[in-house]
């Protein structure tokens, strides 16, 4: 049922797109339009997305936690209008990308490095005894079941970590920047291991370069460096249209998904190890093919609304200039921030541990501050509203039974998808 509902109402909105005599179910909705002056203005556009995927998605997900992305929301809204009030420039809080308070970036920036540095916490018993069983003498069972041997593993961290630090020394940056931004990745990574396994979800807009431009200040690095920073600045920002989460999300929603249905790890390690060669060297071979034979400006992701074009022209490109040429000092307020998102992350982290009550989740308040408003607040809104009112009257009986429902309603917009991908292909895109 969930499967027939979305598909049909995600195909007639796509269609009547084309064919604007078909009428559809609109799955985005605009209340009010953008206000520019006042307090007002922290609302931005006030939008309700409908979408069933993701109504559906955030159903599935802890209650406490969709709660907290919603509610949290309007706490940044408010956060936000208050700054205006008291005399900062009016803007959106989707688009506050201004260090001056609140910062949501920023505290989102600090809420990922408490999330990384708490699941290294958590975890320390279990990675000291993997580090004792991989330098154990003796071969052990105890790891069986893993995806790869403790020593094979161990081994893979140190010469994978030990050429990315030699390659950015190589790159012309000191060693101990080659140390701290390699550490730093790997503490990102952690932080995203542990957004994906709570919340399906990855935090959308915050910066790795923030740290070192709030922070350490541009002026203390070397134009190598930051050079550096912006050149692989896509391997630690989520934010869309960027590759990183191919590898890392994708991987390890694969291993979840193999744990929970009791597929063998390890024969999934196995498989992706032979997987990949063949991946990266037909990526490779497509991307330079099409660029060279086509030229990048012909190509899609040239024009329109892209992301790759703004970050050449209009983005990056010239912000790389300015530091390189102005450098830059810390930001204390945006250090405050940063500090403030990480206590927040924290807080909420442990209150939910020592507390049923506790309605706040920590991953909740990383998205809150990192989603656009369109998809934090209606959404989470909608799913949780529903869920209260499903556990609250039916129990948990009746959500169990309507989890199916929500888990066809997303593969009903996947379903939408792919028809108007193959009907594309087909029509050579005149459709």
């Amino acid at each position: 049922m969930g499967l027939i509902v979305a598909a049909v109402v995600s195909f007639l909105s796509q269609l009547s797109q084309r064919l604007p005599a078909i009428p559809s179910l609109p799955m985005e909705v605009t209340v009010m339009g953008a206000q520019y002056v006042g307090p007002l203005a922290a609302l931005g556009d006030v939008q309700l997305w409908l979408y069933p995927w993701l109504i559906a998605l955030a159903y599935i997900l802890p209650q406490e936690l969709s709660f907290s992305v919603w509610f949290l929301w309007l706490v940044r809204i408010g956060l936000c209008a208050g700054a205006i009030t008291y005399g900062h420039e009016p803007m959106a809080a989707d688009s506050w990308w201004s260090l001056g308070f609140p910062s949501p970036h920023s505290q989102a920036t600090g809420a990922v490095v408490a999330l990384s540095l708490w699941a290294l916490w958590t975890a320390r018993r279990h990675l000291a005894r993997a580090v004792r069983i991989a330098f154990s003498r003796g071969t052990s069972s105890t790891d069986r079941d893993e995806p790869l041997p403790y020593r094979w593993a161990l081994i893979g961290f140190v010469i994978s970590a030990s050429w990315l630090v030699a390659f950015l020394i190589l790159s012309g940056n000191r060693p101990i920047f080659g140390l701290i931004y390699v550490a730093l990745l790997v503490g990102l990574y952690l932080a995203y291991a542990r957004v994906q396994a709570e919340g399906a979800f990855g935090p959308f807009f915050w910066w790795g370069n923030d740290i070192c431009i709030i922070v350490v200040g541009m002026r203390n690095l070397r134009p190598t460096e930051i050079l550096t920073l912006y050149m692989m600045n896509w391997a630690g920002s989520p934010f869309p249209s960027r590759m990183f989460s191919a590898c890392s999300i994708n991987t390890l929603t694969s291993f979840k998904i193999a744990d929970a249905n009791g597929t063998h790890k390890r024969a999934l390690t196995y498989l992706l190890f032979a997987v990949l060669p063949v991946a990266l060297v037909l990526g490779i071979y497509i991307t330079l093919t099409v660029l060279y034979g086509r030229g990048f400006l012909m190509t899609g992701l040239s024009k329109g609304n892209y992301f790759v074009p703004w970050a050449l022209q209009a983005g990056e490109g010239p912000e790389m200039a300015y530091y390189i040429m102005n450098g830059g000092t810390p930001d204390v307020g945006g250090v405050l921030c940063m500090v403030g998102g990480a206590i927040t992350a924290i807080l909420f982290g442990i209150m939910r541990l020592r507390f049923l009550w506790w309605p706040f989740h920590p991953i909740g308040y990383l998205l809150s501050n990192s989603v656009p408003q369109a998809v934090g607040t209606f959404p989470f809104f909608i799913a949780w509203t529903l869920k209260t009112l499903v556990t609250r009257y039916g129990g948990l009986r009746l959500y169990r039974q309507t989890i199916p429902l929500a888990i066809g309603l997303i593969l009903g917009d996947l379903l939408n998808s792919s028809v108007w991908n193959i009907i594309g292909l087909i029509t050579r895109g005149h459709v």
